[in-house]
């Protein structure tokens, strides 16, 4: 079985995904920047900043035909977004054409993508773009994930987990107007697994969303049910917090913020997933069933 190259594999949903991928016979060549622990079926290639050059080289030297293309930047500025979601795409597929090999795509991207919401969504909607027209492309699936939560998470629903498991309150952004479809990261990897083995239409783009839409505040009580612990929650609005984090990042942009993630919260008919259930075999869990599921008492 030829390899895969793997970008964005040391981050959360890629921690998942390779103990599928092995199980499954793939061997795994995943690009990083940092010094990562042994896997078995993964080969870590350090990059540093060298992506094309470094891509080709792995590429000629192994029988790699497939790329699971993970990576990308949710938050940051205009010029960054379009940078760690589009050039680095073009970088990585200039690498296979370097080394005179055809490619198969597997890109996760996202829902936001889909109106192009956002820096963001339309960065992830021009990387689709740009696997869709290369040339060396054979084939491609785009799955356009929802919020991902589950195991090493630690951004989204992992802040709102460290904040029911350590503060005295947790403030809730939009109780009953914030609704999110979470999707556990073991559905998705199931999934993307399948697209890997070629399962599905082939240049295709699939939605790929939890069940149902969950308001923001029963997913704080979900989580508190889970980890045994139920501390006050203070429902706050949702508009002034963006307002005040969109002013924020104009005022202090070397700031970490969730820019993408809070700014765009806003109620939207809920995503359909028909298409990734009836060809890929797509069959995610509620937020109730994915949180038992990891989430542990104090």
């Amino acid at each position: 079985m030829a390899g895969l190259l793997v970008t964005g594999g040391s981050g959360f949903v890629g921690r998942n995904l390779f103990p599928k991928l092995v199980a499954g016979g793939h061997h795994c060549f995943a690009l990083t920047r940092r010094q990562m622990h042994s896997v078995d079926g993964v080969d870590w290639i350090h990059n540093a900043d060298a992506t094309r050059k470094t891509v080709a080289s792995v590429v000629g030297a192994n029988r790699i035909d497939t790329l699971v293309h993970l990576a990308g930047r949710i938050n940051g500025r205009q010029e960054e977004l379009y940078r760690d979601n589009v050039e680095f795409t073009r970088d990585v597929l200039s690498g296979f054409d370097d080394a005179g090999t055809s490619v198969r795509v597997v890109y996760l991207s996202s829902v936001s993508a889909i109106d192009r919401l956002g820096d963001y969504g339309a960065a992830k909607r021009a990387a689709e773009d740009v696997i869709a027209e290369w040339p060396s492309v054979t084939n491609w699936r785009i799955l356009r994930s929802s919020l991902i939560y589950g195991p090493h998470e630690s951004t989204n629903v992992g802040k709102l987990v460290h904040a029911v498991r350590r503060w005295p309150a947790v403030p809730v952004i939009g109780p009953r107007t914030v609704y999110l479809q979470p999707l556990y990261v073991e559905d998705l990897c199931d999934t993307l697994v399948e697209a890997v083995n070629g399962r599905g239409r082939q240049n295709a783009t699939y939605v790929v969303a939890g069940p149902r839409q969950e308001s923001m505040l029963d997913m704080i009580r979900t989580i508190a049910d889970c980890v045994g612990r139920h501390p006050p929650l203070l429902p706050v609005p949702l508009a002034p917090v963006q307002w005040s984090i969109r002013l924020a990042g104009r005022l202090f942009p070397w700031l970490d913020l969730p820019l993408q993630q809070i700014s765009n919260l806003s109620n939207h008919p809920p995503w359909n997933s028909s298409d990734a259930e009836r060809d890929l075999g797509f069959a995610p869990r509620t937020f109730a069933e994915g949180a038992k599921s990891y989430l542990r008492p104090v």
